[in-house]
């Protein structure tokens, strides 16, 4: 009994370190967006809205990578090349196919349109 606790303790623990982990890696490109429009809002005359433009579509591709990997890693293993799809239609938007699994991990797959 207490071995088995003592694994539950163990992955609750993994389970707020990967949690925190991921805040703090979303938290970046956030405050970066955000001090980015700040600045632009504050300073109007002078800002170049078409680099500010780039430079939060980039800090946003950057936190979309982010979110699918979370999202990835939170899929159960499936067999290569099977299909996962999250209600928006066969290979649509909201779809993701796993193309190489390895043990327990995802080493490449491919999102739906939509991500």
């Amino acid at each position: 009994m207490n071995a088995m606790l003592d694994r539950l303790q163990r992955s609750a623990e993994r389970q707020r370190r990967f949690v925190a982990d991921a805040s703090h890696e979303l938290r970046s490109p956030l405050a970066s967006t955000r001090a980015q429009l700040e600045v632009a809002l504050s300073h109007p005359d002078t800002s170049v809205w078409e680099t500010t433009a780039e430079d939060l579509l980039s800090e946003n591709l950057r936190m979309e990578r982010l979110v699918n990997d979370l999202l990835l890693k939170s899929l159960p293993v499936h067999a290569p090349d099977q299909l996962v799809s999250f209600g928006k239609g066969s290979g649509g938007a909201g779809s993701v196919t796993t193309g190489s699994v390895t043990g327990n991990t995802i080493t490449s797959a491919t999102c739906g349109g939509g991500w």
